[in-house]
């Protein structure tokens, strides 16, 4: 897992993050209605024998099961028979939604698979298009996803809501980043959104002009921007303190 107090933006991601539990930073482009899934199904047999299967996921596929089990005290029957029947009032069921990250930029963002999608289950908070928001997950991939390019996507019950991609916090009366963890969640989120609206290599007197409302002094910005590129969110591209990029 990355430094705890230094989430790796999704753009960022790599190969050799899926699998791994990770705190991640993204910027919202899309978020569905809420969506019900079901956790637990129950079903029963012509024989009157009752058996269940556990989803992992929403995005898995509702399947009968193959055989009523003898061992259970089933009748042995194949499930191609017909002679399952799904019992809803006895099944459980949950809430969720899905939110695209953008992986790559806006231009090409339609462009499947850049995106990160990420499994919302039991929130009903508002979550504004274009805001950025922190969460921690399990990076897997996509199992609707039939290409050898995968698509990353992570589950999670709860997300830190930023209001804009500069990483304001959503209360609307915060001035200053509070801890340091904060001054490099902002720095971090700015960084990202200059580089996506330029394309290009992000200069550092652009990265002061946009802090300068969050009242970081250009010594306590250039110490996070060092601690940034050591763990590796951003990196120097021409190997000088002028220039940043995001990761990936």
């Amino acid at each position: 897992m990355s430094d705890e107090n230094s989430p790796i933006l999704v753009r960022s991601l790599k190969s050799h993050h899926i699998g791994t539990k990770e705190k991640l930073l993204g910027i919202v482009r899309s978020v569905s209605t809420n969506k019900i899934a079901i956790s637990t199904a129950v079903f029963r047999c012509k024989c009157g024998h009752e058996s269940t299967k556990t989803f992992a996921t929403p995005l898995e596929t509702l399947t009968n099961p193959s055989v009523c089990e003898e061992f259970n005290g089933g009748c042995g029957r194949k499930s191609t028979q017909g002679i399952f029947e799904l019992l809803d009032e006895e099944s459980e069921y949950f809430d969720y939604r899905e939110i695209l990250l953008e992986l790559d930029h806006p231009d090409d963002f339609n462009s499947k698979p850049n995106y990160f999608l990420l499994l919302l289950l039991h929130d009903e908070s508002t979550i504004p298009i274009n805001s950025t928001i922190e969460f921690e997950t399990m990076i897997g991939t996509d199992p609707r996803h039939k290409k050898t390019t995968i698509a990353p996507f992570g589950i999670t019950s709860e997300v830190i809501l930023y209001e804009d991609v500069f990483g304001q916090p959503f209360n609307p009366d915060a001035q200053n980043p509070a801890t340091r963890r904060d001054m490099e969640r902002l720095v971090a989120i700015c960084v990202c959104e200059l580089f996506t609206n330029a394309d290009a290599p992000v200069k550092l007197i652009s990265i002061q002009n946009k802090m300068e409302q969050h009242r970081l002094s250009s010594s306590d910005l250039e110490d996070v921007l060092d601690k940034l590129c050591a763990v590796g969110t951003l990196f120097r591209p021409s190997m000088n303190r002028d220039e940043y990029m995001p990761t990936g």
